[in-house]
């Protein structure tokens, strides 16, 4: 199904400027750094970046722009040469590394600071967590596992991807799926770690909150959604009349949703949703309309307004496998096994470290009390016996061949056989 609401979760994730409470209070300033402030609108650049990237198709989408850029500065932090330069482009980390460690420290900070409890009123959750998982015995830097410590807050903790890969995957998922209170489960499948499997990085971005005013269930009703082609589909509407922040652009309309603890001017954060509905037959010309400057235009012109609002429920879940994304978007030697420079990372080592994947899967439920999202980045950086620095050779079954299909554990061959002829 063709997305007609974007669900805006970049908005969540601004530490700076908040707005007005339905109440017509004066926006509550945060005081930050500067560099924390830089650090913002380098990660919504990208977040604009990568929804442009993964816009194309007619199926829902969610994910973290957060989430990737902070399990990314992680790998970042041990990057060097044209390898940090292409990863700083792409993600727009344009102030020195160690302004951007802090600045991501101060960011997290911020959204995981413990909040009283206020009487008929329910903080938002929102929790931010790293982890980091290698491989026992390989030469990683302690500068570098010192930098996550202090500055991601990810502990390291030793593995043995090399002999028990899938105990490791098992341990790791398990703390995804801890830290996203269940939502997020097998993130890792058995192809993803391998025997040569190094080192994991992982984020993971979980948030609760509930409406400032809630939608009353008895006034949700079937309606109709029509789809981007014209086809239409039943769906549970939620029904509300109340003033909201609002904006009409030259071809959208948007509306600001508040959860229940924007109120509270104590607050480290302020968590709002924004609902963006362009107007019929404009949906691709808003996308391709959308970037930071188009954003915080958007912001600055929400106005309380009267209306009846509807809005459908909704829940589903997306997962990414970001590899080739990046590769379009400018990160290419990080995945090179013969051109990443992570000598940050680990000491001089026999076999090449690099890249193998990015994944992350996120999902996000909306409903009459509220919205649930989380997110999971995984990063599995590696070396390989077989690939190195060395002109990769052809290897080409273009004659005759025998094949086997053997257990490892026991020795046992399975199956065993020879291609003659193809065709036959």
């Amino acid at each position: 199904m063709r997305r007609t609401f974007f669900v805006m979760l970049l908005g969540m994730m601004i530490a700076g400027g908040s707005w007005p409470t339905i109440a017509h209070q004066e926006p509550t300033m945060i005081a930050q750094p500067a560099q924390t402030s830089d650090l913002v609108t380098a990660n919504n650049q990208f977040a604009f970046d990568l929804y442009a990237a993964l816009g194309e198709g007619e199926d829902n989408l969610i994910f973290s722009p957060y989430s990737i850029s902070m399990a990314l500065a992680m790998v970042y932090a041990g990057a060097d040469g044209n390898t940090a330069a292409q990863m700083a482009e792409t993600l727009h980390f344009d102030m020195p590394r160690e302004d951007l460690n802090t600045a991501f420290f101060e960011l997290q900070n911020a959204f995981n600071a413990d909040v009283e409890s206020y009487e008929d009123v329910t903080p938002s959750e929102l929790n931010i967590v790293n982890g980091l998982w290698g491989q026992s015995g390989y030469p990683f830097r302690p500068e570098y596992l010192d930098v996550l410590q202090t500055r991601y807050e990810a502990g390291f903790e030793t593995v043995d991807f090399a002999h028990e890969p899938d105990t490791a995957r098992e341990l790791i998922n398990g703390w995804i799926s801890d830290n996203t209170n269940g939502r997020i489960e097998e993130m890792l499948d058995r192809s993803a770690i391998t025997p040569q499997t190094r080192t994991i990085l992982a984020n993971i971005i979980f948030f609760h909150g509930t409406w400032l005013e809630l939608f009353s269930k008895d006034d949700t009703t079937d309606g109709t959604f029509i789809l981007l082609d014209g086809g239409e589909v039943s769906v549970p509407m939620m029904h509300r009349f109340a003033a909201l922040y609002y904006y009409a652009g030259e071809n959208y309309q948007v509306v600001e949703l508040e959860f229940q603890d924007s109120a509270l001017i104590d607050r480290f954060f302020e968590m709002k949703m924004l609902f963006i509905l362009p107007d019929d037959g404009a949906f691709e010309d808003v996308e391709a309309e959308m970037d930071l400057t188009w954003f915080n235009t958007t912001l600055d012109n929400l106005e309380s307004t009267l209306m009846n609002l509807a809005l459908p429920t909704f829940d589903y879940e997306t997962s990414l496998d970001l590899a080739d994304i990046l590769i379009d978007m400018g990160m290419q030697d990080v995945f090179d096994p013969s051109l990443a420079n992570f000598s940050g990372i680990v000491d001089e080592s026999d076999e090449p470290f690099f890249i193998d994947f990015i994944l992350h899967r996120a999902n996000i439920s909306v409903d009459e009390e509220g919205a649930t999202a989380a997110a999971a980045t995984v990063v599995g950086l590696g070396g390989c016996s077989t690939c190195g620095p060395n002109e990769p050779f052809d290897l080409i079954f273009d004659r005759p061949f025998i094949y086997a299909i053997f257990d490892r554990v026991s020795g046992s061959i399975l199956f065993l056989g020879r291609v003659m002829n193809p065709e036959s």
